[in-house]
């Protein structure tokens, strides 16, 4: 999850030692843009507050709504 003391860069360096580690799956919420980036091996994509997180492989049949997870309660 993004905060205010992280930056974009740092977080998606992060997440690629994570990757480089063997981790399969990395998502970054960002809620003060209510967005979502997905990093995997292959590649890295950029999701938008009405983008569906989706657990692929590591959690079969997982998805999220983003729109779901930014409403105020």
């Amino acid at each position: 999850m993004v905060s205010p003391d992280n930056s974009r860069r740092y977080l998606l360096s992060k997440a690629g030692e994570y990757i480089a580690a063997g981790t399969s799956l990395v998502w970054i919420i960002d809620p003060y843009k209510q967005s979502a980036v997905v990093i995997t091996a292959a590649g890295r994509s950029e999701l938008s507050r009405d983008g569906v997180l989706d657990g692929a492989d590591v959690i079969p049949g997982f998805q999220l709504r983003l729109d779901g997870l930014f409403e105020a309660p």
